[in-house]
């Protein structure tokens, strides 16, 4: 008889590690599964890679408990009166394939619609992402990204809610060590239709809530700062909201490429201030608000958002409140560029609050400080300020106000603001002031408020003040010849075309952002007399960068330095204090340069190059030079529209 040897200490390794594979937990053996709304199927009975659908699925709520890391959920077509609440999170290896996806089977539209609680809850989950999922609300519900939920991705999804509730997208923490950040949310439809609700103070005093917050604001958890930061919102049309299509909070967000709208469409509340009667009949007894607004109120001294490349239109009047703005600044040095702002009933953009006592103002954190120290530039403002005839029974803490292409809410106290190589093209503010800014207070010519470094830009006509420091604020006035500057269709999201004419004089009318401040040859350490013009590729969330290789294609910005075609890549930056915003600009790649050499912005966030010719256009369309279009920075494409 043959006795069996024991195993040597070789072969019980080999063993245990076979026996270690074996009882991984599930996430290393992800699979595909399949659910329906009439399903019932196990979680194991659920997956494989044929289609399954009906009572051989599962259920939402067992995708919700079961799945993990990797796993890819397929939503069948029919409505869900679950929400979307899973239970865990994916990881950040070897994204994508580790994500945990819930996504609609190809060629359907699975509908989760819910009256109340939870209709998207990802509260300290992270490394999920939703795909093409249609979310109705016909009550209160709320969608959650908060206390830690991070690095998710929602795309190609419909947030809508045909009853008039408020769609209540919260990115946040609830505590100030469980922030929210580096989500990417985009190419996605968020429209509220119908009439807003009084309930829980929608759509009443002040509006009621915002469809989409990143943050929150001062007082809010018992919150004295807030930290969401890092968040990307891109490529989405919003549509309609009590308050605020979206309204942030918190530092380093970037908010690209959207489409908004809220001209009135809701017949609000059974009383109001503001009479609800229009030079444009369709919109009697009807209301809207705001499109976008930033606030600091943590008297921060730098929030270094980026605003780029967002068509913003129509903002309507509200039941009690002044705020029919496209763009609404509450926030301390960010960046607002090649963005397009038409058809506001109020201002195009409103530098709202005033400094707070950081940056070298009287503004108590929580009490709105903010609206000091932007860079704005290359944008287009387009018939801001018309609509709501005046005159009416309503004072200027609650009725729509004269409205210019743009304005400052406290006057002097909104200070180091920059604006250059703009379009403010018919307001308002010119034709009853003589002046394409204005001051809220005093309904008055108010370009002086701005600061030095500020003019060279395109008005409607000559305009009398002068900037502080000696410069114009207009350099050039009349007609800029706009490709198609149609204003009937507030929902659409390509026109008004605000593109510039091959003959328009605007074209290379632009000049110089800032200077260099030491020389280089063969360097890569840039000096410059402002650095906030730029950003250098760190903001927003990790998933939407080009480098992700998630689809993203934000990146640092490209600089032209002394002649337009010496350009280059910037690598990081240094910025300076609000009052002194001299900075470090390292390169990607070594450069030569003069001292005082004059420096361009070459290509924005997304790569795209908007310095052609002998110098940029002005206005948000740089025109290439060949033929019409060329060269222009397009709107969003591909995205939805509802007509209500």
């Amino acid at each position: 008889m043959r006795i069996r040897n024991i195993p040597p200490p070789t072969y019980t390794l080999v063993f245990t590690f076979v026996l270690a594979l074996m009882t991984l937990p599930t996430s290393a053996r992800a699979a595909t599964y399949w659910v329906s709304p009439s399903g019932s199927a196990s979680w194991s009975s659920c997956s494989g890679a044929t289609p399954l659908s009906g009572a051989s699925a599962c259920a939402l709520s067992t995708a919700n408990t079961n799945a993990v890391a990797g796993d890819l959920v397929y939503l069948r077509a029919g409505t869900y009166s679950t929400g979307l609440a899973p239970s865990n999170s994916g990881n950040g290896t070897n994204l994508p394939s580790t994500f945990i996806t819930f996504q609609a089977y190809t060629g359907e539209t699975p509908n989760i619609s819910i009256a109340s609680g939870n209709y998207l809850n990802l509260t300290g989950i992270s490394y999920i992402r939703v795909d093409g999922i249609t979310f109705t609300l016909t009550g209160n519900a709320v969608g959650r990204l908060e206390a830690g939920s991070n690095h998710n991705e929602i795309k190609n999804s419909t947030f809508s809610s045909p009853n008039g509730y408020n769609i209540n997208f919260l990115i946040d923490g609830t505590s100030t060590n469980n922030w929210s950040t580096h989500n990417w949310i985009h190419d996605n439809l968020f429209i509220t239709s119908g009439q807003a609700h009084g309930d829980a103070g929608l759509g009443c005093t002040d509006g009621g809530g915002d469809s989409f917050d990143i943050g929150t604001s001062y007082g809010t958890y018992s919150t004295t700062t807030d930290n969401d930061n890092n968040n990307t919102v891109e490529n989405n049309h919003f549509e309609h909201s009590p308050h605020a299509n979206i309204e942030s909070y918190a530092t380093k967000i970037v908010l690209r490429n959207n489409v908004f709208d809220n001209e009135p469409w809701s017949p609000g509340c059974g009383s109001y201030t503001n009479p609800p009667t229009y030079s444009n009949s369709a919109y009697n007894g009807k209301f809207g608000h705001r499109n976008m607004e930033f606030d600091d109120e943590y008297n921060r001294t730098t929030d270094l958002t980026l605003i780029e490349g967002n068509r913003s239109g129509f903002a309507g009047v509200n039941n009690a409140n002044d705020g029919a703005d496209n763009y609404t600044f509450g926030s301390v040095q960010a960046i607002f560029r090649y963005n397009y702002s038409y058809g506001a009933m109020n201002p195009g953009l409103l530098f709202k609050w005033q400094c707070g006592t950081a940056v070298g103002g009287s503004a108590a954190p929580g009490s709105g400080d903010g609206g000091c120290f932007n860079r704005v530039y290359n944008n287009t403002f387009y018939n801001n300020g018309y609509g709501y005839p005046k005159g009416l029974t309503c004072n200027l803490s609650t009725c729509p106000w004269d409205g210019a292409n743009m304005a400052m809410y406290s006057g002097t106290l909104n200070r180091g603001n920059v604006a250059i190589n703009n379009i403010f093209y018919q307001s308002t503010g010119y034709s009853q002031f003589g002046s394409d800014v204005l001051d809220k207070g005093g309904l008055s010519n108010n370009w002086s408020t701005l600061a030095a470094g500020s003019g060279n830009n395109w008005c409607t006509g000559s305009q009398t003040d002068l900037v502080s420091g000696g410069a114009h604020g207009c350099s050039a006035n009349g007609d800029p010849r706009f490709t198609n500057p149609d204003l009937s269709n507030p929902t659409s999201t390509t026109l008004p075309d605000l593109s510039l004419q091959s003959s328009s004089t605007a074209i290379d009318g632009g000049t110089w952002l800032t200077t260099a401040t030491n020389a280089g040859s063969g360097s890569t350490s840039l000096t410059v007399s402002d650095a906030v013009y730029f950003q250098d590729g760190t903001w927003g969330s990790d998933l939407a960068k080009a480098s992700a290789g998630l689809g993203g294609t934000f990146q640092a910005d490209w600089i032209a330095i002394g002649t337009v075609s010496n350009t280059v890549q910037i690598s990081s930056i240094t910025y300076g204090t609000y009052n002194n915003p001299a900075g470090t600009i390292n390169l990607a790649s070594p450069m030569t340069w003069s001292n005082g050499a004059h420096i361009w912005l070459y290509k924005k966030s997304d790569g795209t190059q908007v310095l052609y010719g002998s110098a940029p256009d002005y206005g948000a369309s740089e025109y290439g030079g060949g033929g019409s279009g060329t060269g222009t920075v397009a709107p969003p494409s591909g995205l939805q529209a509802t007509v209500n």
